[in-house]
């Protein structure tokens, strides 16, 4: 990073390294910006695949597939419920 100090880079890590580099960087006076997801639940597909990962097998094309499907069909489900929930709103005023 001293050889172009007007430069930038980017370092893309994930789960427990991150704090580790961050304090470097602290230390060495150097600016950067953690950028992470909120994860608000988890479920035993979720931790299978991480451990899957973990362990070198990666998901399939179809299988990421299948749960963009599902995600898409619990949004839409979310925003019916949404909706519904604001039509009764408005009744209520």
């Amino acid at each position: 990073m001293n050889q172009y100090p007007h430069s930038s880079t980017i370092i893309i890590t994930g789960g427990f390294h991150t704090a580790g580099i961050a304090d470097d960087l602290k230390l060495k006076k150097i600016s950067y910006v953690v950028i992470a997801p909120v994860v608000e639940a988890q479920t035993a597909q979720d931790e299978a695949i991480y451990l899957k990962r973990m362990m070198g097998i990666h998901i399939t094309g179809e299988q990421i597939a299948e749960g963009a499907r599902a995600f898409r069909q619990k949004w839409k489900c979310y925003c019916q419920r949404m909706e519904r929930f604001q039509r009764s709103s408005y009744e209520l005023e």
